[in-house]
């Protein structure tokens, strides 16, 4: 399916230290932030930074969030200031879209891996060219 991209939003992480933490408190993951057990009183909840793009897929009336951080966390590295601009310049008009389903049964939609790696293309092209 194609779709039509409106805009990309960037969602900082998280970090904190608590204190009273018991030494068997293990490490888990609840409400979207990872914990941690530091040791001696002390553990940390932390999130991940998230990029998101936001689309308007055709046929549909209102717009829906793709998670893109992964990709370009994985190819570009940490998502810095300078390379989130990068990445909004070179965002392409029109995008592939493909609907998938997770263990849970939730439906969402998810970036074709060719647009991803022609978005990436272009992100290179102006890094080179800068």
């Amino acid at each position: 399916m194609e779709a039509r991209c409106e805009r990309i939003v960037y969602k900082p992480g998280e970090f904190q230290l608590t204190q009273r933490i018991k030494e068997h408190s293990r490490g888990r993951y609840e409400d979207g932030k990872f914990f941690r057990n530091r040791g001696y009183g002390w553990g940390e909840h932390a999130r991940g930074s998230k990029l998101i793009l936001y689309v308007m897929v055709s046929g549909e009336s209102f717009t829906r969030e793709i998670w893109i951080d992964r990709f370009f966390k994985d190819y570009l590295g940490r998502l810095t200031e300078k390379r989130r601009i990068l990445i909004k310049r070179t965002m392409p008009e029109t995008i592939n879209v493909e609907k998938s389903v997770n263990k849970r049964g939730t439906k969402y939609y998810q970036v074709s891996e060719m647009d991803l790696n022609a978005w990436l293309a272009r992100c290179n092209d102006a890094t080179n060219q800068a």
